[in-house]
């Protein structure tokens, strides 16, 4: 019920905020709302959000995060309109990349649970465009 109840809130606080706004939300807002509610229906908890601009084509941005290997991470990166192709990746912090998520799209989304504690590297990378994004980390046990 609890689930419930905050997948409802959630989706009339998306309402109420697409209609105060005086524009429709980009694509990037849409994106990452959307991705929000795929990940808490999904039991999912928040972990994280950062937003960044990648100023040209084959530019990327790079965060190091302390991961757990009892614990299974959801990881999505929205680009604006300008992105035609965003890429996701993670390495270990040996530099051996251990997931890609290449499909020609600037919504890139996955699920990945770490071999091991430890630090690990994730790379938002502009295969085709440039400019704003934000990247979402959600976890659950």
């Amino acid at each position: 019920m609890k689930q419930i109840c905050a997948w409802i809130g959630m989706i009339l606080g998306l309402i109420v905020a697409i209609s105060v706004s005086a524009r429709p939300p980009t694509n990037m807002e849409y994106c990452a709302a959307m991705g929000d509610a795929f990940f808490q229906k999904n039991y999912f908890r928040v972990g994280g959000t950062e937003e960044g601009f990648i100023k040209e084509t084959s530019g990327f941005a790079n965060y190091k995060m302390q991961l757990y290997a009892a614990m299974q991470y959801g990881l999505l990166a929205c680009g604006d309109e300008t992105f035609e192709h965003l890429d996701l990746q993670i390495y270990d912090d040996k530099g051996n990349m251990l997931m890609k998520h290449d499909e020609p799209i600037n919504s890139p989304i996955f699920v990945f649970r770490p071999p091991a504690d430890g630090v690990y590297f994730v790379v938002v990378y502009a295969n085709t465009g440039y400019g704003n994004f934000v990247f979402l980390k959600m976890y659950r046990e």
